[in-house]
């Protein structure tokens, strides 16, 4: 029979498996075996769903918008489709999986059986690479001990070892990082706040960042910095940008430049992709990164570091106090930089850190949100003016927050696997303060169904990035406000069925991304197509089409290439 169960709270290693029938012990090995528990698990899983399939959510929608969800969506191209049926409508309300706890519980055993997978494959390998030293080691020990000597190792002996060392270390960064389980006497884990991290593995730094004068030691980390100093000052913030991002992850192209573009690092008088791509090929011309291969693309839009580069890029930035996230066998940490950055990591909001009263705002530069699902505490930050030491209703400085160029609390993955959503969206009213700012993206951010008209008092925002907000239901009137700016991406709000009037107003916008073709009539509150001419700047378009009839991609394309202020 089964043990009975304690009352206390259970060990973490438990595994989840249904229970079995009375009078019925589990098969041998099944309660170790985690593919057999997580089959299990989905079976009751569907059995749960079938039983209780998803309820639509009630929420007030136009009927002819729907928010199809991101696996459906067909593939991108230059011209959006976005169009709209009641029968969308319906099907989109049914599989929200962010309202909807079987379905996010079954999507993320699929995932759970897909890693369990690769971690399989992965130990064989790892048994396979590791069993070739032994006879070699071996064969270095014999001789060793048939040695006139025994206090010193020949040249070639060390040499033996460090090859061997090499291929152990480069095998090692290869294994994911695992959660320091540590125990209490009474077999518990320990409540330190640093084992379970809602379920999730705690992220820590790998091995090769526990020590760092061991990894100073290295020859790697040697000619990374070697190349680093090679670089000017510009070039170097944009090289230590990839120390924020998690080892072995993708980085995209648009993404850092939209960053870089906000930092105001990127040369003047050169088109700011071009920039980057100089950039970014001179980064692979000495080994720093290495592209990412798209079949689908003529050249590479994202990109990615080795481990060894990245750690070593990681001690260059936490040196010079560019950014302050990582901790030495501990999950990353919320810190403000020695140079005003501010990274936000899973589980920022519940630091003492993200009170407005403990995070001097008053000179930060940057705020970058790497993995925190619930940033917008961030707002507070900038709420009023911390330095003055004013009461929260005296009058506020209009330039209380005049360092702040980057708010970035988007998410920046290529995926939408990480869940962001604003708990609070009238904190937004805090965007009017940061008055200098030059990026703002609330990319994949749900519950934002409007933006707040504190937006338009950002006269120097060069880039408004809402991609893939897919509850914004409508832009502010007074758009044309942003006098500054030159990119806006609207892809993917599917909620948004019309463009504001003076949208066509903004004199400086070069790149135009999710414009919505609509059937609206009223010239006087709308924006059609046709009066984007007056846009003289504008060199990229695509669109989004919520209409039927005999509207068509071809008649819209016609439109666009034959106004005779556009090029083609």
């Amino acid at each position: 029979m089964a043990p009975e169960k304690s009352s206390q709270q259970p060990d973490m290693e438990t595994k989840l498996e249904p229970e079995p029938k009375q009078n019925q012990e589990p098969e041998a090995g099944d309660d170790l075996d985690p593919a057999k528990s997580i089959k299990k698990i989905r079976t009751i899983v569907e059995a749960l769903h079938t039983m209780f399939p998803p309820q639509p959510v009630q929420v007030k929608l136009r009927l002819s918008r729907s928010i199809p969800p991101t696996s459906t969506l067909p593939p991108r191209s230059n011209v959006t489709l976005a169009t709209a049926t009641s029968a969308q409508v319906e099907t989109s309300l049914k599989h929200d999986e962010s309202e909807n706890s079987i379905h996010k519980l079954k999507r993320n055993l699929r995932l759970l059986e897909e890693d369990v997978a690769k971690l399989r494959v992965l130990n064989e390998v790892v048994g396979e690479e590791v069993s070739r030293h032994i006879v070699p080691l071996g064969k270095l020990l014999q001789k060793v001990e048939k040695g006139t000597t025994k206090t010193q190792l020949t040249k070639g002996m060390k040499k033996d070892l460090e090859d061997v060392n090499k291929k152990i270390f480069n095998l090692m960064c290869q294994v994911p990082l695992l959660p320091n389980r540590r125990k209490k006497p009474g077999g518990l884990d320990s409540e330190d706040g640093e084992v379970e991290n809602n379920g999730k593995g705690i992220e820590c730094l790998p091995g090769i960042h526990v020590n760092d004068e061991d990894l100073k030691r290295l020859a790697v980390f040697r000619k990374v910095k070697e190349k680093f100093i090679e670089l000017t000052t510009e070039h170097k913030i944009c090289l230590l940008s990839f120390a924020v991002f998690p080892e072995n992850q993708e980085v995209n192209r648009t993404m850092l430049m939209y960053w870089w573009i906000g930092e105001g690092i990127l040369p003047d008088g050169i088109k700011p992709e071009d920039a980057v791509k100089d950039i970014l090929k001179e980064f692979m011309e000495k080994k720093l990164i290495e592209p990412v291969e798209n079949k689908l693309k003529v050249e590479p839009n994202c990109y990615k570091m080795t481990p060894f580069v990245h750690s070593s890029v990681v001690l260059i930035s936490e040196e010079i106090g560019l950014f302050s996230m990582y901790q030495k066998g501990k999950k990353p940490r919320m810190k403000h930089s020695d140079l005003k950055k501010v990274c936000l990591v899973e589980e920022s909001s519940s630091q003492p850190e993200a009170k407005a009263k403990k995070m001097p705002a008053g000179d930060i530069e940057t705020v970058f949100n790497v993995s925190e699902r619930f940033p917008d505490f961030a707002f507070k930050w900038f709420s009023e003016d911390q330095s003055s030491g004013k009461k929260k209703f005296s009058p506020l400085s209009k330039t209380a927050y005049k360092m702040l160029k980057v708010f970035y609390l988007g998410r920046w993955e290529r995926t939408a696997n990480r869940h962001i959503e604003v708990e609070n969206p009238e904190l937004m009213k805090y965007l009017k303060h940061m008055t200098k700012l030059k990026l703002l993206s609330f990319q994949g951010i749900s519950r934002i169904e409007r933006l707040d008209d504190a937006v338009c008092k950002l006269r120097e925002l060069i880039i408004l990035d809402l991609r893939a907000c897919y509850n914004l239901e409508k832009l502010p009137d007074k758009i044309d406000s942003l006098k500054a700016l030159t990119y806006l991406d609207i892809t993917d709000c599917y909620m948004l069925d019309r463009m504001p009037k003076r949208l066509s107003w903004l004199d400086n916008l070069e790149v135009l991304k999710g414009f919505v073709v609509s059937d609206a009539t009223d010239v006087e509150t709308f924006c059609l197509l046709a009066e984007l001419k007056h846009l003289k700047k504008l060199r990229k378009l695509s669109i989004a089409i919520n209409k039927g009839g005999d509207f068509t991609v071809f008649n819209c394309l016609w439109t666009f290439r034959t106004s005779p202020t556009w090029k083609s």
